[in-house]
């Protein structure tokens, strides 16, 4: 898959999965700033980031037994996860229009928290696939 096809994928699955979880799972109507505030990251961050942070994650550490899946995790979630967060932070602030001493206090504040959120669900789901 080519970066293009990758971004657009990822915005299509931003725009899935906000819908649901906005529908279903909070029980209101579609918010559609953050609806489109969320697909637009995964369109222009999350999906090409991914795909080359993944590709070459793949390519130094190859194979899929029990040893290099757990590197692969390992890494993923040590190194990759806070940055991917700090940028996702970033982002959000950005985009509410948050001064950079603002939204450098929120990663500061926030990013152990949610680098913990993450350890506790993507290791495992890793796993499984």
């Amino acid at each position: 898959m080519c970066q293009q096809d990758v971004a657009i994928a990822k915005l299509i699955s931003h725009l899935h999965i906000q819908s649901i979880m906005q529908v279903f799972i909070a029980g209101g109507p579609i918010d559609y700033k953050r609806l489109a505030t969320l697909s637009f990251f995964g369109f222009i961050y999350h999906g090409p980031s991914g795909h080359y942070f993944y590709n070459w994650l793949d390519e130094k550490i190859p194979g899929t037994d029990a040893i290099p899946v757990f590197s692969k995790v390992a890494v993923d979630q040590l190194f990759w996860c806070p940055i991917f967060m700090s940028v996702f932070f970033t982002y959000l602030g950005l985009v509410n229009g948050d001064s950079l001493a603002t939204i450098g206090n929120k990663i500061k504040a926030d990013l152990f928290t949610a680098c913990q959120g993450s350890w506790k669900v993507w290791p495992m789901v890793s796993f499984m696939c």
